[in-house]
């Protein structure tokens, strides 16, 4: 499976995704560790997915998560509370 393609293992497959686990979040960059991958934004796409996924609309569920799973890299900004 390409980079792209990894993005969507853990998106449902509603919104066009495999419907893996968190085992496959976590194998992805084991496996990719082992030589040179085009792996870049992989960590902040499945942190904004998951809280898409948790807590977006539903508009916001389909555009999100139907373009990770298309391979589009997504990032999320959180605010820091003191």
């Amino acid at each position: 499976m390409t980079a792209p393609g990894r993005l969507g293992s853990a998106i449902p497959e509603a919104y066009g995704g495999a419907g893996q686990g968190m085992t496959d979040r976590c194998l992805f960059p084991q496996e990719t560790s082992y030589g040179p991958a085009s792996i870049s934004g992989f960590g902040t796409t499945v942190v904004a997915a998951a809280a898409c996924e948790k807590s977006g609309t539903g508009e916001r569920k389909r555009v999100v998560l139907q373009g990770v799973a298309d391979g589009r890299i997504e990032a999320v900004a959180m605010p820091v509370v003191r």
